[in-house]
């Protein structure tokens, strides 16, 4: 029996499971769609929502702590650097409006 090999740039999990719930897409050409659709839809997200000056790309993690009484992540890159990351823990009152 031959069996084809998929596209090594289409998904295995469907596509619906990599959007978020506030900003649902339908833009995806099949149920497991191809890489560069995602990351299109990622990179709608980050324009949408003005998250660019927020992240930081090619940038290697060597250490990530997080001081639970603080909810303050420690992250510390190959270069050296550091940064704190303020996490905001979710609130169940939040999940609820969701349904």
């Amino acid at each position: 029996m031959c069996h084809q090999r998929p596209d090594p740039q289409q998904l295995d999990i469907p596509a619906f499971c990599y959007t978020y719930e506030f900003e649902p897409s339908t833009d995806f050409s099949k149920v497991f769609a191809v890489g560069h659709e995602v990351h299109d839809y990622a990179r709608h997200c980050v324009a949408k929502y003005g998250l660019e000056p927020h992240l930081r790309l090619n940038h290697e993690v060597s250490r990530a702590e997080f001081d639970e009484s603080r909810h303050i992540w420690t992250v510390t890159f190959a270069s050296g650097t550091t940064t704190l990351i303020q996490h905001e823990p979710a609130r169940t009152d939040q999940f609820a409006s969701m349904r």
